[in-house]
Parts: structure tokens; C-alpha cells; sequence
């Protein structure tokens, strides 16, 4: 959500490092799925719309003289799908990867945030400890790894900024080989996107 919505307010500033980022939806607190119009396809198996959606905003950015900037949470799964519809294109796949400890405190969080669940904590984690959790340890990136190379790959820890990291925004456009200092710039002082709720709220 951070990366998303950092992007959306930033799109002349991308453009001007050379990536086209095209527009999505924010709700009113600035939290986004990100490119849901391609994901969403992909995701109902609409592959050959997917790709019509690609080549739609390859030719925006190529009208920009850009490089294509896509984000969001459902490509996650996606990487044969995506595949089939890149057909050999240069991609570059940055990935963030969490704790699982801290995955699984915010899926809960977001699980309650979002209406979908009213369970409590320890009620959802006996119902977790019996299942298979590829997720939790990143295997999925793996298949975007075999996809597209591992060179092509850059799947990093996500590190909160509450505990004195850098903001993932900075940490973002770094793996898009912007410099450190004007990356830090360009960031700036930022807010939190997509706020838990406290324990005794949950």
C-alpha cells in the first residue's frame, strides 16, 4: 500500500527517472491494491485480456519514452500467468518479503480491518499451525525467480520504519537503481499507509 500510494503521488517523478506508472484507484485512507485492472484478470484466468491491458499501457509508457511500472499484491501467485503474457519482454520483479511472525500479525490485523474475520489471534494461529504455509517463507517468489531468472529478481526483507528502517518507498526505488541520496530525497519524511489497529482494539 505504501509503494502503491507513494507511486500514484509521484508519477511525474518516476516518469522523470524513466518509469511509467500507470493510474489506479486510492480509497479515501490511500490504501490500494495497486494494478488490480491486469492482476484481477490474470487472477480469473483472463489471460488474453491481460494481455491486451499490457499492451495497452506498453504503448503509454512508450509514448512517455518510460519504462512500464506495475505494483500490486495480486501478481503475487501470478508469475506463470504473467509469463504467458510478458512473452519474452525484459522484466525486472522486485519483491518484499516479510517476518512470518509479522505476516501473520498483520493478516489477522487486516483480516479484522477489512470485516473479513472477527477471530482472535490465537484462535487463527491453531487453525494456521496445521496447514501447508508456502507464503510465510516466500515460495512463491520462487516461481517468479524460475519465470523470469533469478537475475532478474530482487526479493527483500521487509523491515518496519517504526523500528528505525528505512521507509520500503526509499527502499523501493533503490532496487530500481536509484541513488541512495536522491532516493532519500525524493521520499522524504512519510507516513504510515496502512495503520494496524492496537491490541485491545483487535
Amino acid at each position: 500500500s505504501a509503494i502503491q500510494r507513494f507511486c500514484m503521488s509521484h508519477r511525474v517523478e518516476l516518469e522523470q527517472l524513466g518509469y511509467y506508472y500507470p493510474e489506479h484507484s486510492l480509497d479515501v485512507n490511500g490504501i490500494s491494491g495497486g494494478h488490480t485492472q491486469l492482476a484481477g484478470l490474470l487472477l480469473n484466468g483472463e489471460v488474453e485480456q491481460a494481455a491486451q491491458r499490457l499492451l495497452m499501457w506498453l504503448s503509454e509508457a512508450k509514448q512517455h519514452n518510460a519504462c512500464l511500472l506495475l505494483s500490486g499484491e495480486a501478481f503475487y501467485g501470478q508469475a506463470n500467468k504473467m509469463q504467458k503474457v510478458i512473452q519474452g519482454m525484459d522484466v525486472q520483479v522486485i519483491a518484499f518479503l516479510r517476518h512470518p511472525v509479522d505476516y501473520l500479525l498483520g493478516n489477522h490485523n487486516q483480516g479484522i480491518k477489512r470485516h473479513m474475520q472477527t477471530k482472535r489471534l490465537n484462535e487463527v494461529l491453531v487453525e494456521q499451525a496445521g496447514k501447508p504455509a508456502p507464503h510465510l517463507v516466500g515460495l512463491p517468489l520462487l516461481a517468479w525467480a524460475d519465470a523470469f531468472g533469478d537475475a532478474n529478481c530482487h526479493f527483500l526483507p521487509y523491515r518496519s520504519p517504526t523500528d528505525g528502517n528505512a521507509a520500503i518507498e526509499q527502499c523501493f526505488l533503490q532496487a530500481l537503481g536509484v541513488p541512495d541520496s536522491e532516493a532519500r530525497k525524493l521520499v522524504g519524511e512519510v507516513a504510515i499507509t496502512n495503520r494496524s489497529y492496537v491490541q485491545s482494539a483487535l
